[in-house]
């Protein structure tokens, strides 16, 4: 398991627009994504 520091720097959260509410009424209504980690130079 990685443990990546911080940087005394604070997370910054998106709203929650979907609200749990996972079956749409019509398709392609509400597209997700994520991305936990990008490897760079300054780390």
């Amino acid at each position: 398991q990685h443990v990546y520091p911080s940087g005394g720097k604070s997370s910054i959260l998106a709203p929650n627009h979907l609200n749990r509410q996972f079956n749409p009424a019509t398709i392609n209504r509400y597209w997700t994504g994520d991305i936990t980690y990008i490897r760079t130079r300054q780390g």
